[in-house]
């Protein structure tokens, strides 16, 4: 079964737990309601999970100026956190949760999903290639280590 949930969900304690294996969990700010969070339950266990989480687009390079299209505000759902058990790969849960989060984006009026991996994730690339999202090639800096790591933002449109 793949759903989303709350904190009041009663999968809410095994999704922490998941993300704690997964290493995730400080990647979300659970004190934000922008997020939407999407588990893979099989056997009362969460195998899979994606959170996505609703923003601005904005245009950094210009002070962050906001992006309208015919006078409405663009917002976007970015993938936050997006993970599978090593036991449960390669059997189409992640493409699922993905397209269920593109679903979820679009039925809230997000402009579109985005995404970003790093270049030794493979499994990602190949599952958001065959969803239809573009690629864009870039890096992300991480402060705490003071260090660039290479990859890819995925994107496609409402």
């Amino acid at each position: 079964m793949i759903t989303s949930i709350t904190p009041n969900s009663r999968y809410w304690q095994l999704f922490l737990d998941h993300l704690r294996e997964a290493r995730m969990k400080q990647h979300i700010e659970f004190d934000n309601n922008d997020y939407i969070y999407i588990v893979k339950i099989v056997d009362e266990i969460v195998v899979a999970h994606i959170t996505i989480k609703k923003q601005l687009l904005e245009i950094p390079t210009l002070n962050k100026q906001k992006l309208y299209k015919n006078d409405k505000l663009l917002y976007e759902y970015y993938v936050q956190t997006f993970f599978v058990n090593a036991d449960f790969r390669n059997k189409g849960i992640g493409s699922s949760l993905q397209e269920h989060a593109y679903q979820l984006s679009c039925e809230n009026d997000a402009y579109q999903m985005r995404s970003w991996s790093s270049y030794d994730k493979k499994e990602n690339y190949i599952v958001k290639i065959k969803l239809g999202f573009s690629i864009h090639p870039g890096h992300t800096y991480v402060s705490k280590t003071n260090q660039y790591i290479p990859g890819a933002y995925f994107i496609k449109k409402c």
